[in-house]
Formats: C-alpha cells, sequence, structure tokens
C-alpha cells in the first residue's frame, strides 16, 4: 500500500509537471508581439502615460486601427485604437483612463471611429475572454462597469481565473459557444448605454468635442442594410451622440479586402480622412 501511494504521489508530481510544460509550450506567449490581444494592452499603456501635447484622441475597433495605428500615432493626433473586441465597455475604459491624466481637454477633440457591427458586441462573443476578460476584469476599474455590464460578465465562465497572473499574461481562453457575426450591423443595450457614458463623461470633463464616425466597408454590404441600424439609433435615444456617423463611410470594391470581409489588404488608401485634413505624415506620427 505504501509503495502504491509513493508511485500515485510520483505520477501526480509528473502529470501536474507535464500539464504546466503543456500549458506553456502551448498557450504562454515568450514575446509580448505574440500575446493574444497585445494592441489592446499597447492602448492601456498609453492610456495611462498620455503626452500633454496631445489634441485629437482617437479611439476604436481594428478598422480604425489600420487607419491610425496605435503604434504610430503617439504625437498630437494619438490613437488608441485596438480591436471591436474589446466592445463599447472597453471604449469607455480607455477614454475615461485617458482623460484621467490630459491636462487640457477643453483643447482636446475625441473622435471614436468604428464599422457599424463593432457595436452589436455585447460582450457576448467567443473573443471576449482574451480581450476583455483579461485586460479589463480588473478591481481597478469595477466601478467602471454598469449592473448590467457586471450581469453580461457573470456568464462568461472561469472568469475568476485571471485572477492567477500565469492565466491572465497567457493566450489561453476557454472554448466559448459565442458567435462572432462581423457583417450583423446592430447596436446593444450596452453599447448604447456606453457610448451615451462616453458623451456624458466628455461634457463632464470639458472636452472640446467628440464625435462617431464610421469606418470603410465592401461594396458587398449595400447601405440597404442600415435601415435596421438607424431604426435602433432613433430607438436607442442615440441621434445626438451618433449624429454624421455615416458621413466618413467609403466604400471600396470587394477585391481591395481581405477574406474576412472586413479588413484592407492595404489600409492606406486614398480618400480615408477623419480629420477634416491630410493625415499626418509618416514623420510626424511619432
Amino acid at each position: 500500500m505504501k509503495r502504491f501511494l509513493q508511485q500515485l504521489g510520483l505520477f501526480v508530481i509528473f502529470l501536474g509537471i507535464s500539464s504546466t510544460a503543456y500549458f506553456y509550450v502551448k498557450h504562454y506567449p515568450h514575446k509580448k508581439i505574440d500575446r493574444v490581444a497585445n494592441e489592446t494592452y499597447i492602448s492601456l499603456a498609453k492610456a495611462a502615460n498620455v503626452p500633454p501635447k496631445v489634441k485629437t484622441l482617437i479611439l476604436g475597433d481594428s478598422t480604425g486601427n489600420q487607419i491610425y495605428p496605435n503604434t504610430e500615432y503617439n504625437s498630437e493626433v494619438y490613437s488608441l485604437c485596438c480591436n471591436q473586441a474589446i466592445s463599447m465597455v472597453g471604449q469607455y475604459i480607455l477614454l475615461h483612463k485617458f482623460l484621467q491624466t490630459h491636462p487640457r481637454p477643453n483643447a482636446l477633440d475625441v473622435l471614436l471611429i468604428a464599422r457599424p457591427s463593432s457595436f452589436r458586441n455585447n460582450l457576448d462573443q467567443r473573443f471576449v475572454y482574451n480581450y476583455f476578460i483579461k485586460p479589463f476584469y480588473r478591481e481597478e476599474y469595477q466601478h467602471l462597469l454598469t449592473a448590467q455590464a457586471q450581469a453580461q460578465v457573470r456568464k462568461i465562465p472561469f472568469r475568476d481565473l485571471v485572477r492567477i497572473p500565469f492565466i491572465r499574461k497567457s493566450n489561453w481562453s476557454p472554448n466559448l459557444d459565442y458567435k462572432h457575426r462581423p457583417h450583423y450591423f446592430h447596436i446593444s443595450e450596452l453599447s448604447a448605454d456606453y457610448i451615451q457614458k462616453m458623451q456624458q463623461l466628455c461634457q463632464e470633463k470639458n472636452v472640446k468635442s467628440f464625435k462617431i464616425r464610421c469606418t470603410f466597408l465592401s461594396k458587398e454590404f449595400p447601405p440597404e442594410q442600415f435601415s435596421g441600424f438607424k431604426k435602433q439609433i432613433a430607438e436607442l435615444d442615440l441621434a445626438q451622440e451618433l449624429s454624421g456617423y455615416f458621413n466618413t463611410l467609403k466604400y471600396y470594391e470587394e477585391e481591395l479586402f481581405m477574406d474576412d470581409k472586413v479588413h484592407l489588404k492595404k489600409p492606406e488608401i486614398e480618400g480615408i480622412d477623419f480629420l477634416g485634413k491630410s493625415k499626418p505624415t509618416t514623420n510626424n506620427k511619432k
């Protein structure tokens, strides 16, 4: 019996070491750039270290990040664009964090750019664990989560495992049986709530302007698909916040898009302008 328990103990130790090694090799990033949602952590770090010269803050999804990469726009035009998977809740947290340290919000223009499907995010898609739970489900941000946001978070399995640093820093995520619908143009109630919160925050901080604008779409998606989206703008009382949302929308030929039909193969296409002036040259980005 004693020998059996010894062998069992050795087997359990071996199994533990093997499992840890497997997890480390398969799920643990050895470079920051290999970390899932790395662009989100870049934006969080930038939001906490704001240079006083910033005049225009750009928030946005991954299509926004194609136009204004958060690794490049670090001067007067300051990009915190990252990914739609952080939801409007994550966008609000980035904005809040930024405004905590910006010295002159009354001289600041805030621009949120995103394709219509990004507003569908209800913290209910398969990317939510790596893109929202790991970077934003922290004690320091709890007071920024509404009851509705908290209710959505409670539906996400294994959310409390991120309290373990090894898990939080890994690329592991539970297999979430959620759908990602990148071509469903819809506004969730959670998104509507946080869009209004962004507007209110900008007003409280006396921000010069806050605007929300649309990025680009393939001609595969005709304007008729926006009928429900536009109806929701009125139903959710977002007429003020989304006024002029489609003013910047550009349509491009289908062949200019990647296989996902969302991102441009070459985002340097002429005609994309969200600042009402020429985009800064490469030398002016840093």
